[in-house]
């Protein structure tokens, strides 16, 4: 049946709707919720705009998953500013169903008949190895009693000996899916393996949760106290606490909780918990996708994938509720959506997904957006130069594409981003121009250098070996000519040179740049591994060149996977408390901080002053604790350790009440702990005042 699939989209939304109706939650109705929010938007309007020719299943479900993560928002952020937030399922809705219902007329006028059928008639003839077989189904298993593991923590033998039996877990796994990825050679092969590399990736992403009730950094702390301004208030203006107005300018993440949380009925606690680890599989689907568009092989794909999402960075981002890490996902549709374009594929089609995924970006995150800009005028201006290169010089090895379209959807990116934020919220513009050309600014704090132990050293070192793989195959596109690794190495080219002159020259966030580079590295190293082994070095046996790329891709994998946090007392139990780590490498135990913030809430009158450790790598209390408490936070005076005049002056002449963490060994606590009273202590939370 030739529109199967777009009766299947109307089924879904009518048993959604019946499931909502009904206002019970139920596991039906949390799987229809997901699938209304964060599949059906994006497969109705891909049912429209892209053939089904030259896409298999795969792909064609991977974009619409994309597309919908960022189209729901972008639909709630119209209907709040537009209808009112009692319209957003139901435009949501609307949206679905005229969409399909255009897609439906399209393809009766279409006389072309839909491929799919036949390629899920050869997906079902085909068969799958065995050891592809052997290694999903053992790499399921692994999977599930790494987080077990997590979860529970034992110590087997001794603490070391626990260390040593996690890390060869994880490498065993890594390796498996190493090897499988290499072994890959037909669709069926690569979807029981693409699920069991998704576990992974999630579960690389709740390791926080599997060992503590709550964050322990403040950050997504203050992106939760903005979803609940817009959950409670249905407003995106702040309500109570002013801080609020320059998140709420950005508020992408925050409309898909909201979404999320409309569609299933769930408490959004979970979601302030797990809703980027879940995302994060997003974000492993897209650089899937990319490198399959770059390489058209299956194997690169799901190493690229790999390698992209356990990135160190990466998992940092995407572990906490912060738009960051959602931002590296609407960036590698992005880029998979230019290097299609630029390819001379469906251009209109493919320029309306990009501007999809700019908005998206352009409404998530301030800097981002600011780095897009600035990314995309650099592009624009590298490639009109090798365009006139390419015209002058006699033999230039790359053919640059030249299509006003391109110039003009650059152009449009680029003011796009800088308009929203001249017009949204100039104050963070203000604020980076004054950073970047070094004028003093209030936020700006001295940072202490602190040596780095071995394993900070470790994923450091790794981080510089996916480097090397990847510029080899960056600089190996002068042989091959291929346009479309060339438009991607544009990209990582771009945050290369970014990330150098924040580090040495001028002042720019380069964890976030180098976030963004370690996003594309992965389809470079893996481009660089598959080369090794298929078709360089062949003095050397294949089977020895398998082994050896192998063994780099697994080890990799393993550094990144145990880096993703910057704590190591999350995976190990023989690292000791260390500076160099947030929360000195000491995990609080987060089931303490709602007591005191209670107590907080009870006992202490709306108009006292806050001294806590609020800008230290100690405790990170000061959001957390008034968080619970339902405290602002415009009356908290945040300190740097070591504790200064200014906090004592602040402590003690104001009769501010200061909260720090039981526990921590602060630089001068005693000098000011001894003249004040402990009022409240639960193993956890100091609270002392004068």
């Amino acid at each position: 049946m030739k529109n199967k699939d777009l009766f299947i989209v109307f089924i879904l939304l009518f048993a959604f709707f019946v499931s909502y109706l009904v206002d019970t939650i139920s596991v039906i109705r949390v799987i229809l919720g997901f699938l209304f929010v964060l599949f059906l938007p994006g497969y109705s309007l891909t049912s429209l705009i892209l053939s089904s020719h030259g896409y298999n299943d795969i792909e064609r479900l991977i974009i619409s998953c994309g597309l919908s993560l960022a189209l729901s928002p972008l639909l709630s952020f119209l209907v709040f500013e537009f209808v009112g937030h009692s319209f957003i399922l139901v435009c949501l809705a609307v949206f679905i169903s005229c969409i399909s219902l255009f897609a439906f007329y399209k393809r009766l006028k279409s006389e072309r008949t839909e491929v799919s059928s036949k390629s899920d008639k050869i997906i079902d003839k085909e068969t799958i190895d065995r050891k592809v077989a052997f290694i999903a189904a053992t790499s399921g298993v692994l999977v599930v009693v790494i987080a077990f593991y997590f979860k529970s923590f034992p110590t087997i033998g001794s603490p070391l000996i626990s260390d040593i039996l996690i890390t060869s877990l994880v490498f065993i796994l890594s390796l498996l899916l190493v090897i499988a990825s290499f072994a890959v050679k037909t669709l069926k092969e690569t979807y029981f393996i693409l699920l069991n590399c998704l576990l992974f990736t999630f579960v690389a992403r709740t390791i926080i949760y599997l060992r503590l009730s709550y964050p322990p950094l403040h950050d997504p702390y203050c992106f939760f106290i903005a979803f609940l301004n817009i959950y409670n208030y249905h407003t995106l203006n702040p309500v109570q606490n002013l801080y609020l107005e320059g998140v709420l300018h950005w508020p992408l993440m925050l409309l898909i909780t909201y979404d999320l949380v409309l569609a299933t009925g769930l408490d959004p606690i979970y979601f302030f918990k797990f809703q980027e680890p879940i995302l994060g599989i997003f974000f492993f689907l897209a650089i899937f996708v990319l490198a399959k568009e770059i390489t058209k092989n299956d194997g690169v794909a799901l190493l690229a994938g790999l390698f992209s999402s356990l990135a160190s960075h990466i998992i940092f981002f995407q572990s906490e509720y912060h738009p960051q890490g959602l931002i590296f996902t609407f960036f590698a549709f992005l880029a998979y959506s230019i290097i299609k374009l630029l390819d001379g594929k469906s251009i209109m089609s493919y320029s309306l997904i990009a501007l999809s995924f700019v908005a998206a970006i352009v409404l998530t995150h301030y800097f981002s957006s600011l780095l897009l800009a600035v990314v995309f005028a650099t592009i624009f201006l590298c490639t009109n130069a090798l365009a006139i290169l390419e015209r002058k010089v006699e033999g230039w090895p790359f053919e640059i594409v030249k299509n006003p379209a391109h110039n003009a959807l650059f152009l449009i990116i680029v003011i796009s981003a800088l308009a929203y934020h001249l017009y949204s919220y100039p104050q963070h513009l203000e604020k980076y121009i004054k950073m970047t050309f070094g004028i003093p600014y209030a936020y700006q704090a001295e940072v202490v250098a602190i040596s780095a132990p071995f394993p900070s050293n470790v994923i450091k070192n790794v981080r510089v070996l996916v480097f090397i793989l990847s510029l080899i195959s960056v600089v190996y596109i002068l042989k091959t000519k291929d346009k479309k690794e060339f438009y991607l190495a544009q990209f990582w080219l771009s945050f290369i040179i970014f990330g150098l002159i924040g580090n040495y020259f001028i002042w720019l966030e380069v964890g976030r740049i180098t976030a963004f580079y370690e996003a594309l590295t992965g389809v470079f190293a893996s481009i660089t591994l598959f080369r090794f082994k298929d078709e360089w070095a062949k003095r050397i046996s294949k089977s020895k060149r398998t082994i050896v790329a192998t063994l780099i891709a697994s080890t990799i994998i393993t550094c990144s996977f145990f880096g993703g946090t910057y704590v190591p007392a999350y995976y190990f139990k023989s690292f000791g408390v260390n500076d160099c780590y947030f929360c000195s490498n000491r995990l609080p135990d987060m089931d303490l901080y709602p007591p005191a913030g209670i107590w907080i809430n009870a006992h202490v009158s709306g108009d006292a002053r806050y001294v806590t450790d609020y800008y230290g790598r100690y405790g990170f209390t000061g959001i957390i604790v008034f968080f619970w408490g339902e405290k602002s936070m415009e009356k908290v005076s945040g300190t740097v350790d070591p504790i200064g005049y200014m906090t004592k002056s602040v402590a003690l002449n104001e009769r501010a009440y200061l909260i720090l963490n039981h526990g921590y060994e602060y630089q001068n606590y005693k000098d000011l702990v001894h003249l004040c009273d402990l009022i409240y202590t639960n193993g956890e939370i100091e609270i002392h005042i004068r």
